[in-house]
């Protein structure tokens, strides 16, 4: 089969069709709803090709690489539950992950429900990982239904968030049946039954106290939590004068989810009106480091508010700006990046970092208010971290001409991040561009990346995320299936190497497993691949979420698999499976890496080859530091400072080097160590 290159000389033609095809997508949620986009005309992007210069791997020989069938797994995943709903909103991927203060257990929740279409006894489900036996709980006999209530339908609690206190967890899902939030805890954590109540939420306008989509953090036995008044049509809650739709609310509890302070508002000046009325469940996430909360958020704009006292008050960032507006007529808005889901974390450094995807939208003169028309392949996930400018629509590169998409640029953007190229592209493309399968209808509001997770520790920042799988890696359907990925940055955020640091994580020969034994990469020029995929397994594995923390060096995910793509964002006519699987950090990028998936290397990364016993001493140091290397393999060593200059390099391979710190000013500087196939970072802090 032939494939069709999507770079810009390759464009002329075929991109007009992409467009035509597949942007035709109506959101999940109301009342934004999409309409077909036509006339549209794209000229081509000014670049070469870039596939003019490739070549086929000379190391790369099919007749030597190793079984399809062995992959490296070493225990691979695990069935945790069940469900027939989403594990997580459309877009977000929630705080449902999480290791207990110990490392001693990892926590998963998840919606819970039985039956078709009409689902009984929802609720939310937990399974722990159990590090001690690296086993989690047997499924369905350990699985248990967090919520003590009523199993029928309009008793149905769901889409919990879980934390762990000092000595006890806590679980809140919400219920509208109960007029508020259900808070789940225990005093002593995985012992003794739940203790159950109702937090209600402010007298709406319809006289309930609804509050829905709570996600929740907690350091120590503080928890802070946000959620959203009713999202019943009409129902508002009035903030300073202005009646608000899904208003955003805060509470924080300081006794482990005993008891709840008085919920709070945001400010206008903190978070203004249009931001407040634009924000839906599928939009905003929690992070924390100590008394260093982070709320992030999108609405168009990528935008967190941070709190540096625990919560008491709040200042707001600015990642992403643009004009985007739902109530202009007569107006052409855009075409621009609608952001639409978003990630955060904070470094041990204090640094924050973002990442979000987005989806270019506009919406023409003659379109109604609350209307818009989409561009589905031209979408992306964009990184940022504290420190950097604001981006805004013109750094995207959008231009029109006549009314029509002239170009457009961002993909040339430092911190975008395109989906993951599976078969040694260089870069994502699409089969036969004139005819694309549209996107799942589930995941239309975000395009083609969505649910970014971020954990920043030791200067790597790891950044999950799903995203559609390359074509032609289709079943017979209409629709793509989706992948869970990870790529690691080893310069804490200030660049991704997508490339040669991403691992497929739900590549598996039970889940998604192809046969590259006649496969030979991409042709000269890169327009073309030879010989062909034989695919033995294919299934959907999106709906991702990562770990909040890390502990015992392991990062754990959990994810939705099934046979088919969901054909309703809602729930399910057919059971999903609950995945989960746990890698170490040390593998971050590298197991199941993509750039070496298709030419069957990934399982040939040996234990020796991996710096585990990556060390530094004394931290902080005064006069000289010793760096235990660990490896016998050579590698490059870098120290840079926090604003990300370098100050030192050398290339080595002893175990050992002993580094004079006198002439570094005193601060926290990043210690990276990469070999031909690893790399690990370390905080080093100067006196």
């Amino acid at each position: 089969m032939r494939i069709i290159n999507q770079k810009r000389n390759l464009m002329k033609k075929s991109l007009f069709f992409i467009l035509a095809a597949a942007f035709c997508i109506s959101l999940a949620a109301q009342p934004y709803t999409s309409k077909d986009l036509k006339n549209i005309s794209v000229k081509a992007k000014k670049a070469e090709v870039y596939g003019a210069t490739h070549e086929v791997n000379p190391d790369f020989v099919p007749t030597q690489r190793s079984s399809n069938f062995t992959p490296q797994n070493r225990g691979f995943s695990h069935l945790i539950g069940e469900t027939y709903y989403h594990t997580a909103t459309n877009a977000n991927a929630r705080n449902t992950v999480s290791w207990s203060p110990d490392g001693s257990k990892c926590a998963a929740v998840w919606t819970m429900g039985t039956g078709s279409f009409h689902p009984q006894q929802r609720g939310t489900g937990i399974n722990y990982f159990d590090q001690n036996t690296q086993t989690w709980g047997s499924v369905p006999n350990t699985t248990e239904r967090i919520e003590q209530g009523p199993t029928t339908h309009s008793w149905a609690p769901g889409w919990g968030t879980h934390v762990y206190t000092e000595e006890g967890e806590c679980v809140v899902s919400h219920c509208t049946a109960e007029g508020g939030m259900l808070v789940n805890y225990r005093e002593q954590r995985h012992e003794g039954d739940w203790q159950q109540y109702v937090l209600k939420g402010p007298m709406l306008s319809n006289g309930r106290t609804d509050i829905l989509w709570p996600t929740m953090v907690a350091v120590g036995n503080t928890l802070h939590m946000v959620c959203l008044t009713s999202n019943d049509q009409n129902v508002t809650l009035e903030v300073n004068g202005e009646k608000i739709p899904t208003c955003p609310i805060y509470f924080r509890s300081t006794d482990g989810g005993k008891t709840w302070e008085d919920y709070k508002t945001f400010d206008f000046s903190v978070m203004p009106l249009a931001d407040q009325k634009e924000i839906s469940g599928d939009h905003y996430v929690l992070t924390a480091r100590g008394n260093h909360i982070i709320l992030a958020y999108t609405g168009g704009k990528a935008v967190y508010l941070e709190s540096k006292n625990g919560g008491d008050t709040w200042t707001r960032n600015v990642v992403y700006d643009n004009s985007w507006s739902w109530t202009s007529t007569g107006v052409l808005v855009g075409p621009m990046m609608y952001a639409s889901t978003i990630a955060a974390a904070i470094g041990d450094d204090g640094v924050v970092h973002i990442a979000f995807s987005a989806q270019m939208r506009k919406r023409d003169p003659a379109t109604e208010p609350n209307y818009y028309n989409s561009y589905p392949a031209l979408c992306g996930l964009f990184t940022w971290k504290e420190g950097q400018p604001v981006m805004t629509e013109a750094d995207m590169g959008v231009t029109l001409s006549n009314g029509h998409l002239e170009d457009y640029t961002y993909d040339e953007l430092p911190n975008f991040i395109d989906a993951p190229d599976l078969l040694g592209f260089d870069r994502f493309y699409w089969w036969d561009p004139e005819s694309p399968p549209p996107l799942n209808s589930g995941y239309s509001n975000v395009g083609y990346i969505s649910h970014p997770r971020l954990i920043a520790k030791d200067g790597s920042v790891y950044l999950m995320y799903s995203s559609i799988i390359q074509p032609p890696m289709l079943a017979i359907t209409s629709e793509y299936f989706r992948g869970v990925f990870l790529t690691v940055s080893h310069d804490n955020g200030d660049t991704y190497n997508q490339k040669e640091h991403t691992s497929w994580l739900s590549y598996h020969k039970d889940y998604f497993f192809c046969d590259w034994s006649k496969y030979e990469g991409p042709a000269p020029g890169g327009q073309v691949y030879i010989g062909y995929i034989t695919f033995i397994c294919s299934s959907e594995n999106g709906y991702p979420t990562m770990s909040i923390n890390i502990k015992n060096d392991r990062l754990v995910f959990t994810w939705l698999n099934n046979p088919y793509t969901p054909p309703d964002p809602g729930y399910f006519p057919e059971r999903y499976d609950v995945f989960a699987t746990n890698i170490s950090i040390w593998e971050a990028g590298i197991y199941n890496n993509t750039n070496e998936v298709w030419q069957g290397l990934w399982n040939k990364v040996a234990e020796n080859e991996r710096i585990e016993n990556f060390k530094i001493y004394p931290n902080p140091a005064n006069n000289r530091a010793v760096i235990e290397v660990n490896t016998n393999h050579p590698y490059t060593l870098t120290i840079a400072n926090i604003m990300g200059q370098v100050v030192h390099t050398e290339k080595g391979q002893q175990s050992k080097i002993e580094l004079n710190v006198t002439r570094y000013p005193a601060g926290v500087y990043i210690v990276n160590v990469k070999t031909a196939s690893a790399a690990v970072s370390r905080k080093l802090v100067v006196r």
